[in-house]
């Protein structure tokens, strides 16, 4: 058996429920196996609080990674016109307006993978508690760029520093999840689910304290008060997270000679420059030789990190033993949120310029959004303790994806709030409440426990990207389709406005489409190895050995 057998995905958590007693024996198996073959150097195992009042607040913490991030990554939103009359960014320019958010998701998806192996290595509390500190730290120093009133490379640095410290919480946080509550049930079910609630919650929380102090003080408070937010969850993770077990394995290589530094720096570069490219070119076009040279030199980083890691013992992705269904469902993850992206930033988009609504109004607007999360948790949680199938709650949720966008692409500058508009916002956190705890429970269930930091990682990586690069998206279709700066009439916004949800529409169909496809491979993979353990992707269209 190969070194890395031990990160193979256990088919036994992805098929139909089985008894405890195998579920012990299988789980028993493997972890004699990998221990034996010294694959991890550190025990970083969590063990419930030993009251249910830690366990609670354990949970909160845990919990509400997802929601200060999503706050975190929205801040921009309300106070875009106001960043546009402080920096004079031309309408034609919008797209730089975008790096207010994208900026911030982008420190946060580039750190994700590190972070999260980091976690697995040095334990996760660790992680979690330094991404805290960070956070509060470039919350403050973000606030303070509000005196730099000619600097807007300042004030979208600090974003980008500022969503580091998401980049480190988040899956580490999950991490400590997966590991607290390794064995599937419906308590892990639950919390996942809630931790899933958090996104759509977050986007409302994050729009509407920012636009409250946009109006009724300076924006810098955005960030102070977050950072004071932050200081508390500081404390919290330190009282109620329970030590990382750290047992030091005999006869294994020290934990800086382990960590893949090759496939680290050249993903991370090539992630920067390809995201780097795109928003570049949402307010600049693809004329000009940097652009393009950016994304040319983007891609080559980030095939040369896919070979490194395909080839190193440890690497910081383990690509050939992800399954291929897995993949595909890592595929649908990135373009619903894309697409959710699309449908958030221009719903906002349409109040502000067509209906001149304030922030706050909008905010109000978009309150059906963390009012559904609820009951769409709960019709999360059902589906999965049913035994209902990850690739059938891809396209479920795809499908709550799509109709957000095709109910926006058909309104007009006369169209009521309460018709396609709320109609849209309820159907949202749906598409949103499913994906996220279906997506990370897979994954969670799919890997070892000593590997619970990757494969949140992985999750985290994908929906950080998404959020990033999706306004760089519709950006590109103001630029190149329905350009803003010619036309900045209602009727003529509400041109562009139909453009954006179409390219929605688009992305959307595409998840749908991968979805269907997932359904199909794992339709394959059951029928072909009938509960044995499926192959991984460097196993594909290979011939077993008996």
């Amino acid at each position: 058996m190969k070194r890395h057998q031990a990160l193979n995905i256990d088919a036994t958590r992805m098929s139909s429920p089985m008894s405890k007693s195998n579920l012990s024996s299988t789980s028993t198996s493997s972890d004699t196996e990998y221990s034996a073959e010294k694959l991890t150097e550190v025990d970083t195992s969590i063990r419930l609080p030993k009251t249910w009042i830690r366990e609670i607040f354990l949970v909160i913490i845990l919990i509400s990674s997802q929601l200060v991030t999503l706050i975190g990554a929205v801040q921009g939103v309300p106070i875009a016109a106001y960043l546009r009359e402080r920096y004079r960014i031309e309408p034609a320019k919008g797209g730089l307006v975008g790096w207010a958010n994208a900026s911030y998701m982008l420190g946060s998806a580039v750190m994700v993978l590190i972070a999260g192996k980091l976690g697995d290595l040095n334990g996760h509390k660790r992680m979690v508690v330094f991404g805290w500190i960070w956070l509060t730290i470039w919350s403050l120093i973000t606030g303070f760029s509000y005196y730099d009133r000619g600097n807007q490379a300042f004030y979208y640095t600090a974003r980008a520093l500022q969503g580091i410290g998401s980049g480190f919480i988040v899956p580490n946080s999950l991490a400590i999840m997966g590991r607290t509550y390794f064995e599937p049930g419906l308590k892990k079910t639950i919390i996942f689910s809630i931790f899933g609630m958090m996104t759509s919650t977050g986007f409302v929380i994050g729009t509407t304290f920012s636009s409250l102090f946009a109006q009724l003080t300076k924006w810098a408070w955005n960030y102070w008060a977050l950072a004071c937010v932050c200081v508390l969850y500081t404390v919290g993770s330190i009282l109620f997270i329970p030590p990382d077990n750290i047992v030091h394995k005999p006869n294994s290589k020290p934990l800086y000679k382990r960590f893949d530094y090759l496939g680290a720096i050249t993903g991370v570069s090539g992630l920067v420059l390809f995201d780097v490219a795109f928003t570049q070119a949402s307010a600049l076009g693809w004329s000009p030789p940097h652009t393009y040279i950016t994304l040319i030199i983007g891609v080559i980083l980030i095939l040369i990190a896919m070979f490194v890691d395909w080839r190193v013992d440890d690497p910081l992705v383990p690509l050939q033993h992800l399954r291929a269904d897995v993949v595909v469902i890592l595929i649908c993850v990135y373009f619903g949120f894309l697409s959710f992206v699309i449908w958030a930033n221009w719903f906002w988009q349409f109040y502000e310029l067509v209906h001149n609504d304030s922030p706050l109004r909008i905010a109000a607007k978009l309150v059906p959004l963390a009012i559904g999360s609820i009951p769409a948790a709960i019709f999360t949680v059902t589906c999965l303790q049913l035994n209902i199938k990850a690739p059938t709650m891809m396209v479920i949720s795809m499908v709550c994806f799509l109709v957000p966008n095709i109910l926006m692409a058909t309104v007009t500058p006369n169209t009521t709030y309460w018709a396609q508009p709320f109609v849209s916002s309820i159907i949202a956190p749906f598409a949103v409440d499913i994906t996220v705890p279906t997506a990370t429970l897979l994954f969670s269930d799919s890997v070892r426990k000593e590997s619970q930091g990757i494969a949140a990682s992985l999750i985290i990586t994908v929906i950080s990207y998404a959020i990033s690069i999706g306004p760089s998206y519709t950006a590109m279709v103001m630029w190149y389709v329905a350009p803003l700066g010619n036309d900045s009439t209602p009727g003529g916004f509400t041109h562009s406005l139909h453009s954006n949800f179409i390219c929605g529409i688009v992305l959307s169909g595409i998840g749908l489409v991968t979805a269907v496809i997932a359904g199909l491979i794992d339709y394959k993979i059951t029928r072909t190895h009938c509960g044995d353990i499926p192959p991984p992707l460097s196993k594909i269209g290979r011939k077993s050995k008996k």
